[in-house]
């Protein structure tokens, strides 16, 4: 419940010397009487909550791409058997898992995961990636397990629906990750009633996640250590180091310390290759005897491997590939100087380089790789055709120029399946320049042909929405009118919540409780949530500075939302964040001219509508481009023609990604990515400005 009058819990959120500016709204929160259950109120906070949620991070998402199983009485298995042996050690309450890159752990926390699925003990399961913006942060990890513990266990379902109820702005980026974590984490475990057998979290590369490991370790480990009755494990998988630092440091004494090394899975190595070469020798019919190779070569061949699984597995698709002998593919890999005795990363860095000099063109292999590393999200290749031909002069052919790389790139089956690479270190070798050597690709400029062609792609394919946009300045011009005061007096205000939280009824009702007509009506308490969240985002908005409304489209836009009364902006708010079932059409109503504006406002939420409709049919291409492009700007290099492009999108185009990037995701990631951008173009050398007042100086305040 928000606090009223004196102080507003959620303007210190957003800035902590904010001037309460919405007294109006919180004496309507907080004057809402008690709400009546509704069966179907959890269900719509749950539902408003899998918005925010990153399901591409569980280890069965189907954007993970194939992983290799482990066979049954391998090491790997028995290792397999121990971890689940630790799960029901009330002295060990973590496992940590962990080794060089490329040595199978994310195999094995795939295998655990699953086998715990199957037993019923698993409590969720969370793999960082730095490839996927949703899977690299602490706060997608919790929103992650907080779902995946919600729908496996009731008690922390109703603790985290209320936590939401009361505050749906416990999700947003500008909180705490240590109030996220203690709101929607530690207390609906807490509420479990626990019975044994354990229940299981489930993280992986626990190093990739930025910035954050320490702090998440710590948390973590306070969170089991307040587990008193037991009934949690967590297994988690990591490199030994995080940007120099080890994270042996961080760790308390009860765990188990699990360390992969070459004793441990040479075994599994060659029962890999053995069982991987003898089904390539039957799919290519080859006419030399088995076993082949010969034994003394695959010998040779595990000692080179050494304990790093992804080699061994590169090396079964480099010889397998259906487009060459197999036999000659060998007689290559043979002569490739990698060496396990050397550190990690030199061997795998000369095995790579081996790899890609197999392809015609060097130069371009490089680039297109380096290409796909740096991507934001997944594609397709023809997806990726798409986005990168913008430029002029400029043809790329993804699955050509990669084909030949198909054992560092999962080739996918169908056209639209999401290009994969085969191991994150294959991104940490072609991200350093010393380990990449002369055709290393700086990622500035990867990302500033991205940012490009992101910005070509949203100039050529937004579309206008113009009766929107019309609509809009015409109501906000009345802002100060008679008609449109009234909508914000008290005694409707007070009245809100009696509807459902859908926009078109909504304003019906607004117009009944206008009338006097409050017999019969009910709280909804799924309008509560929503109107609290609206207030959290509101605020945002608020104090937001939007002085280049005169420039730019876009901000007179969210200019004309600001300046609307309450009751007229909420059910916009709800048309582009809400789903909607209702039926498009204008009012029936007897002529007055608070129906006129309300009509008008319908008519806003019906183009709103609309647009959802449309973008749900744009095509992906465009969908990456407004989601990533202020991402690939942001690690950009800049030159004459990327400032000109994004000139020319801020003045023509900006506002139709705003409209269609808040039908996609939500207003404050909207309003954070324009901060972002404003920001960019003032460091720009020379600055990009665009408020006309040259002496003004662009400041987003701080938002929490």
């Amino acid at each position: 419940m928000l606090p009223s009058r004196g102080v507003c819990r959620i303007c210190n959120i957003v800035r902590s010397s904010a001037t309460l500016q919405h007294r109006t709204l919180c004496n309507l929160l907080d004057d809402i009487p008690p709400l009546i259950p509704e069966p179907s109120s959890q269900d719509y906070t749950w539902a408003f909550f899998c918005r925010f949620v990153p399901l591409c991070a569980s280890f069965d998402s189907p954007g993970r791409g194939p992983l290799p199983v482990i066979q049954l009485g391998s090491d790997r298995a028995c290792l397999i058997e121990r971890l689940e042996v630790d799960l029901d050690n009330p002295k060990n309450t973590m496992s940590w898992l962990h080794g060089p890159s490329g040595t199978g752990k994310s195999v094995i926390a795939y295998t655990l995961a699953s086998r715990c699925r199957q037993k019923n003990r698993l409590a969720g399961s969370f793999f960082f990636s730095r490839r996927l913006t949703n899977c690299r942060s602490a706060r997608s990890l919790v929103l992650a397990l907080a779902y995946q513990l919600g729908l496996s266990q009731p008690q922390a379902k109703g603790k985290i629906i209320a936590a939401l109820d009361s505050d749906p702005g416990i999700i947003s980026p500008s909180r705490h990750l240590r109030e996220q974590f203690v709101r929607l984490l530690f207390e609906p475990l807490e509420a479990v009633d626990w019975h044994s057998p354990s229940r299981v979290f489930v993280i992986d590369a626990m190093d990739q996640c930025q910035g954050q490991v320490p702090e998440l370790i710590s948390l973590l480990t306070r969170l089991l250590s307040h587990m008193i009755d037991g009934g949690l494990h967590i297994f988690f998988t990591s490199c030994d180091h995080v940007e120099g630092v080890l994270i042996k440091h961080h760790l308390f004494p009860m765990i188990s310390d699990i360390a992969l090394d070459r004793t441990g899975i040479t075994r599994d190595i060659t029962l890999f290759l053995r069982q991987s070469f003898d089904k390539i020798h039957k799919r290519h019919y080859l006419q030399c005897r088995k076993p082949w190779p010969p034994e003394e070569v695959l010998r040779r061949l595990v000692d080179r491997v050494g304990p790093q699984f992804i080699t061994g597995s590169i090396i079964v698709k480099f010889v397998g590939s259906l487009d060459h002998d197999p036999t000659d593919r060998m007689n290559l890999i043979d002569d490739i100087p990698f060496d396990p005795p050397l550190p990690s990363e030199s061997s795998m860095d000369d095995f790579y380089k081996s790899i890609i000099s197999t392809a015609d063109d060097l130069e371009q292999a490089y680039l297109h790789l380096t290409i796909v590393v740096n991507l934001a999200g997944v594609l397709s290749y023809s997806q990726l055709d798409d986005l990168l031909n913008r430029e002029p002069n400029q043809q790329f052919d993804m699955r050509f120029a990669l084909s030949q790389l198909s054992p560092l790139v999962h080739i996918p089956d169908g056209h639209d399946s999401a290009v994969q690479i085969c191991h994150e270190s294959l991104c940490d070798f072609l991200s350093n320049s010393l380990r990449c050597g002369k055709q290393f690709t700086p990622q500035a400029l990867i990302h500033r042909l991205l940012a490009y062609s992101s910005l070509s792609v949203m100039i050529e394919e937004l579309p206008d929405d113009s009766d929107l946009w019309s609509r809009l300045s015409r109501l906000a011009t009345e802002s100060g009118s008679v008609s449109l005061r009234a909508f914000d007096d008290a005694e409707v205000l007070s009245f809100a919540t009696y509807s459902p939280p859908e926009p078109l009824p909504f304003l019906s009702t607004i117009w009944r409780i206008m009338q006097w007509q409050h017999t019969g009506l009910q709280t909804d308490s799924r309008t509560k949530l929503a109107l609290l969240y609206f207030c959290h985002t509101w605020q945002i908005l608020q104090h937001l500075d939007l002085s280049a409304v005169t420039t730019l489209p876009a901000f007179r836009f969210l200019a004309d939302i600001r300046s609307l009364p309450v009751l007229l902006a909420f059910p916009i708010f709800l048309a582009f964040e809400f789903p909607s079932s209702q039926i498009l059409g204008s009012s029936t109503l007897e002529y007055h001219h608070r129906i006129e504006t309300l009509d008008v406002v319908a008519e806003i939420v019906t183009d709103v509508l609309a647009l959802k409709d449309q973008h749900k049919t744009g095509s992906c291409a465009l969908d990456y481009a407004c989601t990533h492009w202020a991402f690939h700007l942001s690690l950009a290099e800049w030159d004459d023609d990327l400032r000109s492009i994004l000139t020319a999108f801020m003045r023509k185009k900006l506002h139709q990604w705003l409209v269609k990037t808040w039908c996609l995701q939500d207003l404050e990631t909207c309003l954070r990515t324009l901060c972002e951008v404003r920001e960019l173009c003032l460091a720009a050398n020379p600055p990009i400005c665009f408020d006309p007042n040259a002496q003004h100086t662009y400041q987003c305040e701080d938002q929490g």
